[in-house]
């Protein structure tokens, strides 16, 4: 191998390494903004809406037990978070009502 070719691929090799860095940063940030959608607290009401029942349905599942696991914001207030939901969705136990 020349000199010149080795020169040509050792320059290959370093923009392929800062391409490949670039694009795992951006995967990071990402899985950043990701992370913090499922960290969302939907009210029951804007669950309610995101599952497409009424208030009183999302009412009645969460009092049958088949809901999804509840986080309590205040001694009143209750809501769901984003990851929560997914994962009551994944279960496939939101048809029992």
């Amino acid at each position: 191998m020349s000199d010149r070719e080795h020169l040509r691929r050792q320059r290959q090799s370093e923009i392929d390494k800062a391409t490949e860095q670039v694009r795992r940063n951006e995967h990071r940030h990402d899985e950043a903004r990701f992370n913090l959608q499922d960290h969302r607290v939907l009210s029951l009401r804007e669950w309610a809406a995101l599952c497409g029942f009424s208030t009183d349905t999302a009412r009645r599942i969460i009092a049958a037990g088949t809901g999804p696991p509840l986080t309590h914001l205040s001694k009143r207030r209750i809501g769901i978070t984003v990851a929560n939901h997914i994962r009551w969705l994944a279960l496939g136990t939101h048809g029992a009502v």
